[in-house]
Formats: C-alpha cells, sequence, structure tokens
C-alpha cells in the first residue's frame, strides 16, 4: 500500500470523516462510523511492519498521512496515530504466538500508554499486570491495548504488555476542554497476560528493522505527532479564513476579512504552519535512512524530537495569534 492509496482513501471517506468530526467531540470519543471509515482507510495498519501485512510508512510518509486525516477529523488523526504507533510496535516486537493472536487476518484497532504506571510480578506463564494507566485515547473501540508496566525484580524494567480490552476496567472520567473526541479515559487492571504477550524495552524488534528499536521511540512517534500538530493548525487557519468572509467588525465596520491586521496575522500563521512543515520534513527526509541502516545516534534523535517540539509549538503559536480575532463566538463548541 503506498501513501498515494492511502491518501485517496483518506479523500474517499472524506464526507464521513468530516460529519463525525463534531459528533465525537459530544459523544467524548470516536462514534462508530467513523471507527468503520478509520478501517476502511486501513488506518490501524499505518505503521504495522510489511511482514506482518501493514504498510510501514516511512517517517516522511507519516507526516503527511496524518496531517491529512488530522485536517479531516482532528479525533481520527489523534486515535489514529495511537493505533498506527501500538500496532506497529505489537507487530514489530510481539513472538509469534502473540502476533497470530492480534494479527488473525482482521485490521485491529490496538490502543496503547506508554507511561509505566504499572507493576508486573511474574507468575507462571507469563505475568500478573497491575495499575491505573491515564491517557489511554482510542480504547473505548479497539480490541486490544498496550499497558506499559515496570517489572517486580532485583532489576526492574519496563515492559509492555499486550490485552484484550475486556480484561481490563475503563472510567469514563473524559470531562475535558480539548481533544474531547478522543476518549482518552483511565484504565484500570489487574489480570493476567500470557509471556507471548509482551515484550520488554532492551529486546530488539523481530520484523520490521531498526525503525521499531524501542531506543529511538521518540523518532518514532515524532512523525506522527508532529502530522497531528500540522493537520488540525492548518484546517484551524483555513476555516478562519473562510469564517473572516462572513463575520462583521460590527456597525458600519466592515468584514473581519477586510481588517489589514488581521489579514497581516492570518498570513504571518500560515507562514509558521507552512515553515514549521518544511523544517520536519527536512530532518525526517535526513534522519530515516539512518534510523533504517541501524546507524542511529543520539545526536540525530534529538534533532527530529528538537524538529517535533518546533512544530507542535509553532502550529500552537500560529493558531493562538488568529484565535482571538472570532471575538465572542469562540465559546461555541463548533
Amino acid at each position: 500500500m503506498t501513501l498515494g492509496l492511502l491518501l485517496k482513501r483518506i479523500e474517499e471517506q472524506r464526507e464521513v470523516l468530516e460529519t463525525t468530526a463534531g459528533e465525537a467531540e459530544e459523544l467524548r470519543t470516536a462514534p462508530a462510523r467513523l471507527v468503520d471509515a478509520m478501517r476502511a482507510i486501513g488506518v490501524p495498519m499505518a505503521k504495522v511492519p510489511k511482514a506482518v501485512g501493514g504498510y510501514q510508512l516511512t517517517g516522511p510518509e507519516q507526516l503527511r498521512f496524518y496531517e491529512a486525516l488530522a485536517y479531516a477529523n482532528p479525533t481520527a488523526g489523534w486515535v489514529g496515530f495511537v493505533h498506527g504507533g501500538a500496532g506497529g510496535m505489537s507487530g514489530a516486537m510481539l513472538p509469534e504466538q502473540g502476533l497470530k493472536r492480534v494479527f488473525n487476518g482482521s485490521v485491529p484497532f490496538v490502543a496503547a500508554v506508554a507511561t509505566p504506571s504499572g507493576k508486573a510480578e511474574r507468575v507462571d506463564g507469563g505475568w500478573q499486570v497491575r495499575g491505573r494507566w491515564k491517557w489511554a485515547s482510542g480504547s473505548q473501540h479497539a480490541q486490544w491495548i498496550i499497558l506499559t508496566a515496570m517489572s517486580i525484580a532485583e532489576r526492574p524494567e519496563p515492559h509492555m504488555f499486550v490485552t484484550p480490552t475486556d480484561s481490563v476496567t475503563f472510567e469514563d472520567d473524559w470531562h475535558v476542554a480539548a481533544l474531547r473526541g478522543t476518549g482518552s479515559i483511565d484504565v484500570i487492571a489487574d489480570t493476567f497476560v500470557p509471556e507471548e504477550m509482551s515484550w520488554s524495552f532492551r529486546e530488539q524488534p523481530k520484523r520490521g528493522g531498526a525503525m521499531y528499536n524501542m531506543t529511538s521511540i521518540r523518532s518514532y512517534v515524532a512523525p506522527e505527532n508532529a502530522g497531528f500538530s500540522l493537520g488540525v493548525a492548518q484546517r484551524a487557519i483555513d476555516e478562519m479564513a473562510m469564517y473572516s468572509t462572513t463575520k462583521f467588525r460590527g456597525p458600519g465596520k466592515g468584514l473581519l476579512s477586510d481588517r489589514e491586521v488581521f489579514r497581516f496575522q492570518l498570513a504571518k500563521s500560515a507562514l509558521r504552519v507552512d515553515a514549521a512543515r518544511d523544517l520536519m520534513a527536512q530532518v525526517l527526509a535526513e534522519a530515516w535512512p539512518i534510523l533504517m541502516s541501524g546507524d542511529w545516534n543520539d545526536a540525530i534523535d534529538a534533532k527530529v524530537t528538537a524538529a517535533f517540539a518546533h512544530a507542535t509549538e509553532e502550529t500552537a503559536s500560529a493558531v493562538t495569534d488568529v484565535y482571538h480575532f472570532v471575538g465572542a463566538s469562540v465559546i461555541h463548541l463548533s
């Protein structure tokens, strides 16, 4: 599956993606129609190794894919990169027996929490995993969830455990002011996880190559996260441009689009987003061949992480600079 075909699928699902954006915000999770659209696009397979039947998009490709997805529907962009990243790690790291359970010919939705909030104790045949994890985005419609926990041993180390979502408890505590549609609720678990459904951070990927090495995890998530921020920011700026052609500043004051200071700020914000996108794309294009060759180092990892942080900061600031021109209408959820 090429990036071009994936972008075409996003366009084919455009109507569903557009019309479920507000619905997701109201429901505080992805509605069924949106989940079906993400499945039709192949979102959960975007970062899964090709050896498992996934698309294994490169870093530059991920940037474009997740930007297009987030532009059409921010909930899809956010939970989509969670599913893509979690599915990719599961496909790369799970032992064969566990791999067959998760990737059984279907398109599995895998959620994940990377922070090692829980504890894991070795028991006969596997692990007993206990704890509470926050920010479990997209878990309500997922079949599987990765829980990261510290092993209880002489030398504790983080492990990742893949368990069915029906083996954990979800707490409906997602009442927030932003990212409402992502359903990033808390997860509570006290469950047995078989050995073949886990791996440690020090293990090397079994499939897909160095892209999935846990020592470069920040660079693994950077393209998807940056793509989300760029997509949402670009959509906000485009929406503001359209809004300004109908927003009157007051009696006899004309349209917002006629106001020179607004036009200047809108253009400036658009350029900031473009520049952040270009820098991120350039850094990824240079770094990704090095990552895949296995010749990775801290300096390159820091450069990718810095470009990602820059993209996030620039897009947030660019939108904030034009946001206040909306006026009192800004209080509406729409």
